[in-house]
């Protein structure tokens, strides 16, 4: 109804949860459908494969649609993907295929990234870090592209730079204080929280950075403990807010048995706080609050003093 009463020329849906059963699902056709990086996440209701968890996301796909496919970790998502397009006469852009893609420079808020499709290069400020950021930024250039294509059009190279410069993306890998330096991430499984030790690694030198993790209780706990264990000696477990909240104990458990000293806090802020604390003692000079974005929220808003 919100897009039916507003003169909008485009609508972008953004599925809830899976795809095939999700509330956004309800459309016969549409021009374009985005299918991001497919990993284990929602098991309990998605299915506890690569292959199930695709097939759900892949229901999204309807005939005559073009299919922007981002690069997939997972060869078998991407066949459940290819399978669906193929069953619905579905054109793919295979993002990895048809783009290149890299990161010219960075500071500690933003990256200048260079980005080549079938359309020649663009060079584009983009506020968010880590090179899977850079990945979904040449997906939504491909989906965009896909988009006006249909209609007999382009985009030019200003705009969608300016698109890319324009994204706000909180508690993405987000700086929220730099001395001492704090990170604020919303990982919450293996695939995420490698990307974040991946690029804490990567854009910040990091060796060594003290943890404050907390995750919703359905999370695979102890695979993102094994992707973060390497990057600490030391891990604050908290319980955000949220009613779904892991208890501290089971977050606790997970980096004690990777050898990783860890300490249970009552709270998110009461943990930043004694992370802040234990920088000075410890010598931590990077802290990264993550393991859910509600955690990531709460942490960000005790420290910039805003309200969630």
């Amino acid at each position: 109804m919100a897009f039916k009463y507003e003169p909008v020329d485009v609508q972008v849906v953004e599925v809830g949860l899976g795809g095939r059963v999700d509330s956004t699902n309800v459309f016969d056709m549409k021009e374009v459908a985005i299918v991001t990086p497919i990993s284990l996440e929602h098991t309990a209701i998605l299915g506890d494969t690569v292959e199930q968890i695709a097939g759900e996301k892949a229901a999204i796909i309807t005939p005559g649609c073009n299919v922007v496919m981002s690069p997939q970790a997972y060869p078998e998502a991407e066949t459940v993907v290819r399978q669906r397009a193929s069953n619905v006469s579905a054109a793919v852009v295979d993002v990895a295929a048809k783009y290149r893609w890299g990161m010219v420079t960075h500071d500690v808020r933003t990256q200048d990234v260079r980005i080549k499709g079938p359309n020649g290069v663009l060079r584009a400020k983009l506020p968010l870090l880590g090179k899977h950021q850079i990945e979904n930024a040449t997906t939504a250039v491909a989906g965009a592209e896909a988009l006006v294509q249909r209609g007999g059009k382009c985009l030019s190279k200003q705009t969608l730079a300016k698109g890319l410069a324009s994204v706000r993306w909180p508690c993405r890998i987000e700086v929220v204080r730099e001395d001492p330096l704090i990170i604020v991430d919303g990982a919450h499984n293996r695939d995420s929280a490698r990307r974040l030790a991946e690029t804490l690694v990567e854009y910040f030198a990091a060796d060594r950075a003290l943890f404050v993790i907390g995750c919703g209780s359905d999370k695979d706990i102890d695979g993102l403990a094994e992707e973060l264990a390497p990057l600490t000696s030391r891990v604050l477990a908290v319980r955000s807010e949220h009613p779904r909240a892991m208890d501290p104990r089971r977050i606790a458990e997970a980096f004690g048995r990777l050898n990783v000293d860890n300490e249970i806090v009552n709270n998110v802020p009461t943990g930043v706080d004694s992370a802040l604390a234990a920088t000075s003692d410890a010598g931590f000079t990077l802290i990264c609050i993550a393991g859910s974005l509600f955690v990531a929220a709460e942490a960000r808003a005790h420290v910039l003093g805003v309200r969630t």
